[in-house]
């Protein structure tokens, strides 16, 4: 049951790192663009 619990565990924490790790990389296309834009 502890084995069990720490895997669920694991997968809970590394989903919520992926869905981070996508927030951050769209907010960064994002400011990339609007940067872009901005010189032009």
């Amino acid at each position: 049951m502890i084995g069990h619990f720490g895997i669920n565990g694991f997968n809970v924490s590394f989903s919520g790192y992926r869905y981070k790790l996508k927030s951050t990389i769209r907010l960064r296309i994002v400011l990339f663009l609007v940067t872009a834009f901005n010189t032009k």
